[in-house]
């Protein structure tokens, strides 16, 4: 067991809640600096430079990145302990490329194992105060609405490199995302599917191919 830092509450309009981030969610990295204490976050906010930064949590066993603000997250952190053992596979099976492509560039295919599959159901319902008092749109599409489904569709992908990697696969190719909605008994809810081939893949170290062909 190791101690993290989590989230208990967020300030409102803080570069946290701008980012879409959530109250429960634990702290890994902050611009790909491990953080574990306060002083360690401070450190890796005081040392960036730019506007933006990537901020990596851990939320409900799953991996999610952020762009936050640079400056102070507006967030009260707390502590927890949490399995480094259970962390390291998740970590490992987030680390699994995930393309819509037949291929990845540069690397060849060594193993098919299997079709894979996740799904992610979100309540319309939660939508309905959104959808009633929209101020921040974009194409008719509120920026609650937005980070919901974003999370939703987040979620269905580490999903799938879960069972890509439980195969034994470090990549998902063919992949396809499907949005619907299923309604029954005044209820609505909104399906994120994904789906493709789990494969293991390695470097192609042959080099590019070469063709020469003289025109006369």
């Amino acid at each position: 067991m190791a101690k993290f830092m989590i989230i208990n509450t967020m300030k409102s309009d803080g570069a946290a809640e701008h980012a879409g981030m959530q109250p429960g969610d634990m702290l890994l990295a902050y611009n790909g600096q491990v953080v574990r204490s306060p002083e360690e976050l401070s450190e890796a906010i005081n040392a960036f430079t730019g506007t933006l930064a990537s901020i990596e949590v851990l939320h409900d066993k799953q991996v999610f990145n952020y762009m936050v603000e640079a400056g102070p997250l507006g967030v009260m952190l707390g502590e927890c302990e949490y399995d480094t053992a259970i962390l390291e596979n998740i970590m490992a099976a987030s680390s699994v490329t995930v393309t819509t492509a037949p291929t990845l560039e540069n690397h060849r295919i060594t193993r098919t194992l299997d079709i894979v599959s996740s799904e992610c159901a979100v309540g319309l319902s939660a939508f309905k105060d959104i959808l009633a008092s929209l101020t921040n749109t974009l194409g008719g599409r509120g920026k609650t609405l937005r980070d919901t489904m974003r999370q939703a569709r987040i979620a269905a992908m580490n999903e799938l490199r879960v069972a890509a990697y439980s195969l034994g696969g470090n990549a998902v190719i063919g992949t396809r995302i499907e949005y619907s909605e299923i309604s029954g008994k005044e209820k609505s809810m909104l399906m994120v599917a994904t789906y493709g081939t789990a494969v293991v893949v390695e470097a192609d170290t042959t080099g590019s191919f070469h063709c020469e062909r003289t025109i006369t």
